[in-house]
Formats: structure tokens, C-alpha cells, sequence
């Protein structure tokens, strides 16, 4: 279940970057393409993290 809501967290703060971007006057494109790098970054430091974790 951790890892599930860590997942659902990590898309959702992805998302909430490329809106944030959005709404400060930036492309469709740019901001999504911001959200998409912010949710493979934050990915990549969960999975670091557990990693780090069960070893």
C-alpha cells in the first residue's frame, strides 16, 4: 500500500508542477513536458530511497 500511494504521490506532484508552469503564461507542451521530467526525477529518488532502504 506504501508503494501505491507513493506512486499516486509522485504523479500528482508531476502534475502539479506542469499546472503550476501552466499557469504562469508557459506552453501546453513546455509545462507537461516539465510535469512528465519532475515525475521520472521523483521516480528515480523513490526508487533510490526504497532501495537504499531494504539493503
Amino acid at each position: 500500500m506504501k508503494n501505491v500511494l507513493q506512486i499516486l504521490g509522485v504523479f500528482f506532484i508531476g502534475a502539479l508542477i506542469g499546472f503550476i508552469l501552466m499557469g504562469f503564461g508557459l506552453s501546453v507542451d513546455v509545462s507537461m513536458m516539465a510535469g512528465t521530467a519532475a515525475i521520472l526525477v521523483l521516480a528515480y529518488l523513490v526508487t533510490k530511497h526504497n532501495n537504499k532502504g531494504k539493503k
